[in-house]
């Protein structure tokens, strides 16, 4: 069964999807790929129950643990909220840090990767986390570790993961 209905609900994605997939940042084949055949159960119900999140009180989602597989992983859970009509971009740090990306959810697939951060590294993330925090925004990210990351950026800046749901991948 295709993710996508193209005689449907999904006609105007696939009509302009260069311009959908380039907004979000992922490649336009992503929109293609089912988040199950890439993602956990728990990432796919997190991107099934969106929408309820802010009732639920979820604010986002941190994947911890190996790297491996996260840009496949970032890609596939941005293609998924696309297809939702959800506003999800996909940005590397960098560009996250560059400029203020007004969307439903942020998804930073390199924001910790164990790296100890300069001063100035260390104000405009936790100035970007909050900004996203406070604008309601989701924000899905990597971190190499929870811990690791409060001790390098400090408790508000990791203040802004409370009520994100934590996800160790092993793979």
């Amino acid at each position: 069964m295709s993710v996508i209905d193209a005689k449907g609900i999904h006609r105007a994605l696939i009509q302009d999807a260069d311009h959908y997939a380039t907004l979000a940042g992922i490649p336009k084949g992503a929109l293609w790929v089912a988040l199950a055949e890439i993602a956990s159960p728990q990432e796919v119900k997190w991107a099934t129950i969106y929408r309820q999140h802010e009732a639920k009180g979820i604010f986002g989602l941190v994947w911890t643990g190996k790297y491996g597989s996260v840009i496949q992983r970032a890609q596939a859970l941005a293609a998924c909220l696309v297809r939702n009509f959800i506003d999800a971009r996909l940005r590397p740090l960098e560009q996250a840090l560059e400029e203020f990306e007004d969307c439903s959810c942020l998804i930073i697939p390199d924001l910790y990767l164990g790296d100890t951060p300069k001063e100035w590294q260390r104000e405009r993330v936790t100035r970007m986390l909050l900004r996203h925090r406070t604008a309601g925004h989701r924000l899905v990210v990597y971190l190499a570790s929870l811990h690791e990351f409060e001790k390098a950026y400090g408790p508000v800046a990791a203040s802004a993961f409370d009520g994100c749901l934590k996800l160790q991948l092993d793979q």
